[in-house]
């Protein structure tokens, strides 16, 4: 909310700084059109429930109003981005996650039905957002970097020095104090698992300077950038969430469920030797969907069996994300298989 329009509105009304009392009384004394004019500029409702109040429930209700800063009055002033921050800010976790899922399952939808323009359409946009994000990560860290050695140079005495009073100060220094001052630029004291000697951190420290703190700059663009991969992870992880779950609505009809599940007979997989129950270890065996079972309760609708063991004729029950884990793409019909990436 602008200040300003703030205090132009209790100027304009004689209104800047009275008391509370002092306001009361103000009001009394006005005409109904001054006071409607004061209720109108200051976004103040003069209805509850649709009952017009009275005047002195009227004075009562702009002065919590002006008590809680013009609640309706900061909505007005607010851009459209402002308003749905401040909307987003009162959330509880549990709208928060709603409102994100939903978001997800929205653009999912919409990729789906796009077209090859919108796609690469979207592409651009991504790609520029991403540089855009770059940009901003630099633009943070550098501010951080300039506030680190801002704060280190007066910890340590070193704003406005010359590297020669610089060297002076180091030299003077006991060791922990100089184990401490490499820390604080990310310096490690044990390179090759072998302590340094005071020489060697002063010579390591100057260098640093010299350079202007490479390592220090390096850290916190790494821990930045960490703290935004984890940001987009995990808006990626929503997204892709989504999309599986709004192409698994199609499955919920049972036709269309046992449909794909009959088309994946014939299927050739290769499942490691430790899934199997009572085994261990990494080789593969070569298996086939033998046949499926739509009434199974944990979902594992696919019986497969093993062909490379000959004295072997049990079935195991598999799901189907299993399925799509195990399946051999080297097999010569493969693309002939659908494996779509839903939930069964």
């Amino acid at each position: 909310m602008s200040l300003q329009h703030v205090l132009a509105l209790e100027v304009k009304h004689h209104l800047h700084g009275k008391s509370s009392q002092e306001i009361g009384e103000l009001m009394q004394s006005m005409s109904n059109g001054e006071l409607v004019a004061l209720l109108k500029d200051f976004k103040v409702p003069c209805y509850h429930k649709r009952k017009k109040l009275k005047a002195c429930e009227i004075i009562e209700e702009f002065k919590k109003h002006r008590e809680d800063g013009y609640p309706r009055l900061k909505r007005k002033l607010m851009t459209p981005a402002q308003r749905i921050a401040a909307d987003r800010e009162k959330e509880t976790p549990e709208e928060r996650r709603a409102r994100q899922e939903a978001d997800a399952l929205r653009h999912a939808e919409r990729r789906a039905n796009e077209t090859p323009e919108e796609t690469r359409a979207r592409q651009e946009a991504d790609a520029t957002a991403k540089d855009a994000t770059a940009l901003r990560i630099e633009k943070k860290v550098s501010v951080q970097f300039d506030d680190r050695l801002s704060a280190l140079d007066s910890k340590y005495g070193f704003q406005g020095k010359s590297n020669v009073e610089v060297d002076s100060k180091l030299q003077s220094m006991p060791k922990g104090k100089l184990v401490a001052l490499l820390n604080s630029i990310k310096v490690p004291c044990y390179p090759y698992y072998q302590e340094l000697t005071v020489d060697g951190m002063i010579d390591v420290f100057k260098k640093q300077r010299e350079g202007n703190y490479p390592l220090l700059w390096n850290d916190l663009m790494d821990e930045a950038k960490d703290a935004s991969y984890r940001y987009y992870a995990k808006k990626q992880k929503r997204f892709e969430d989504a999309t599986r779950r709004a192409a698994s609505v199609k499955y919920e009809n049972k036709e269309a469920k046992k449909k794909l599940l009959e088309s994946l007979i014939g299927l050739k997989l290769n499942v490691p030797e430790h899934w199997w129950q009572g085994r261990r270890g990494i080789k593969k065996w070569k298996c086939v969907v033998e046949s499926i079972n739509l009434n199974d309760g944990n979902g594992r609708y696919f019986i497969i069996k093993c062909t490379e063991d000959e004295g072997n004729d049990d079935c195991y029950p598999m799901a189907y994300s299993a399925i799509c884990a195990y399946a051999d793409e080297e097999q010569d019909n493969f693309s002939s298989f659908d494996l779509p990436d839903v939930e069964l």
